[in-house]
């Protein structure tokens, strides 16, 4: 750019020249806007425009959000003060863990008694339209409708990889997700999420003072939302009045 700049001054502004340098220019904008994007994307700044020059800005939220979000120590179950990475990494793990385990005693008996007692409100009709089958065109509006500028799932990939990339990966897109619902399976690298702790309360030591936050893959959230709209035509008929307005 300066080499092609320094030839015009000395020997003239030709056509050639000029087409050249407003393709560099073009090349450079693009290269800063892609600059952009990143710092919004991880700053996780979602109410500003694309487009507005901010670079510094959104350099400084992420910044700011890292160190908010550092774990410096933690205390165990004896009250001693862990500094290592790797210690501090098993005791969050250990403790979301026993959160998430499923207690070891036998609750079928309990549930049949309390289910016994709630009276059924869903007909067979409103089962065949849960159970429906899943179209594309459904499936479509779906991804197309979904947030942009989110976190990464485990896999990698965010909703605008699925939006952009939907005119020859939809019928795939769409197959799994009816497959999903036939089977009544969901595979594991699909419903797979990472786990992270998100600070609840200022100046906390134990992993008690952080509340997991689920990362999920944006095929999940397909599944999901497709669940939730199907579900949506019969909440008033399963939801007793007296709970609606709580």
């Amino acid at each position: 750019m300066k080499r092609n700049q320094q030839h015009m001054i000395l020997h003239g502004r030709t056509e050639a020249l000029a087409i050249e340098e407003g393709n560099i220019l073009s090349q450079l904008e693009e290269r800063r806007k892609q600059e952009e994007i990143l710092w919004k994307q991880k700053s996780r700044v979602q109410w500003l425009k694309e487009g507005e020059k901010y670079t510094k800005f959104f350099h400084k939220s992420l910044i700011q959000r890292r160190q908010h979000n550092r774990i410096l120590s933690l205390k165990d179950a004896n009250g001693n003060q862990i500094y290592q990475h790797t210690k501090m990494e098993a005791l969050l793990v250990n403790h979301f863990k026993d959160m998430l385990r499923k207690p070891n005693f036998g609750r079928e008996e309990v549930i049949h008694r309390i289910t016994h007692q709630i009276p059924s409100k869903v007909s067979r009709e409103h089962n065949l339209a849960l159970l429906r089958e899943i179209t594309l065109e459904e499936v479509e509006e779906v991804v197309k409708n979904l947030p942009k500028n989110k976190a990464l799932g485990p896999d990698g990939f965010t909703a605008e990889f699925y939006q952009a990339t939907w005119d020859f990966m939809g019928k795939e897109i769409g197959e799994m997700v009816e497959e999903s619902r036939r089977t009544r399976n969901v595979y594991p690298a699909l419903n797979s999420k990472l786990i992270s702790p998100i600070l609840k309360q200022a100046n906390t030591y134990t992993p008690a003072g952080f509340r997991p936050i689920e990362l999920c893959n944006v095929i999940y959230k397909i599944l999901s939302t497709i669940m939730v709209n199907h579900l949506k035509p019969i909440l008033l008929n399963i939801i007793s009045l007296n709970k609606q307005y709580l």
